[in-house]
């Protein structure tokens, strides 16, 4: 009859490599979406937003605005690029969006 030699710790060992693969790829994934630089200033009687994009395509960019919030999400990947809250209320029925070339360009007038 063969022995079988009894590894207590084989399983673990299996896990801990499994974690390590997921946190690797992790890393990866974040390191192409890579956090926005934002800009916001007042201009007038304006809120600026200039919100670099990265390399996500423009095309594939929905931009939603709030009073007191904006969100930009990414269509081709499902994901939220970068959601700020604003420092001031906002008319967002007003707001001026312009993406050229990984920026975005928002002018939202202030509410006073």
């Amino acid at each position: 009859m063969k022995t079988k030699t009894w590894q207590p710790f084989s399983e673990i060992n299996t896990l801990r490599n499994k974690i390590n693969l997921f946190a690797d790829e992790s890393r990866i994934e974040y390191s192409k979406m890579a956090d926005p630089t934002v800009d916001i200033y007042e201009e007038g009687k304006s809120l600026i937003a200039r919100i670099s994009l990265g390399n996500v395509d423009i095309d594939t960019v929905e931009i939603s605005i709030s009073a007191e919030s904006i969100i930009i999400n990414s269509t081709d990947r499902d994901t939220v690029i970068k959601s700020l809250s604003l420092p001031v209320k906002v008319d967002n029925n007003q707001a001026d969006i312009r993406l050229e070339e990984g920026m975005a360009k928002i002018s939202i007038p202030i509410v006073q």
